[in-house]
């Protein structure tokens, strides 16, 4: 049990006032559904009737939690853990909304709920699903970090041009010093670039 002080406006010992943790008691009837969960499925229909009492307000995400913790206490480990239980409505709305939701697998689709919830909010990842015919398209509002950098990067190499290219090579090459003394050391690549080069200016040239 905590304790708070607080002082007094005299010069007597502080006064110490005894502070109530609340304690979160497991729901028994979740600690029991967890505990005899065995496949896919059984899986998702746990989370969806989860989803259900929360909506209603017959329990709460702490609640579960501690439900959750309770239940996992007898060494069953199946794939929800107390962390996910935060992006269960999420994940319930995926599967109520999204025909192929189904044939991924639980853990694929609570990474895909979490990165929902993280990226769209609470308050506008139903309208996105909705308007989702496939996990698929949900994918590309909510897309890993891994897709993510690649496509930022397939992006960030489709707007190279040569005009581009060539444009950033003469800035770089004028803030050098000299440029009427400037030699190069390698002169291999240096040729290279310009049996590249010219030929661009002479195509460049002609006229259609």
């Amino acid at each position: 049990m905590a304790q708070k002080t607080v002082k007094t406006t005299n010069n007597s010992a502080p006064a110490k006032i005894k502070v109530e943790k609340t304690e979160i008691v497991p729901m028994a009837e979740i600690v029991t559904a967890y505990s005899n969960l065995i496949n896919h499925n059984g899986e998702i229909e746990f989370v969806l009737e989860i989803a259900e009492m929360l909506k209603t307000g017959k329990t709460t995400i702490r609640t579960v939690q501690a439900s959750i913790a309770e239940a996992s206490k007898n060494g069953n480990a199946p794939t929800l853990r107390k962390s996910h239980v935060q992006w269960f409505p999420i994940f319930s709305e995926i599967v109520s909304k999204i025909s192929d939701a189904e044939a991924k697998t639980v853990s694929d689709l609570l990474k895909l709920s979490e990165r929902v919830g993280r990226e769209i909010g609470a308050e506008g990842y139903a309208e996105a699903v909705a308007k989702c015919a496939t996990v698929a398209d949900l994918e590309k509002i909510a897309p890993t970090q891994t897709k993510s950098r690649t496509n930022a990067k397939s992006e960030k190499v489709a707007t190279k041009s040569i005009e581009s290219i060539v444009s950033q090579a003469l800035l770089e090459v004028r803030t050098l010093k000299n440029l009427k003394e400037l030699k190069t050391s390698d002169l291999q690549t240096l040729t290279a670039l310009l049996e590249v080069l010219v030929p661009v200016a002479k195509r460049s040239m002609v006229k259609n």
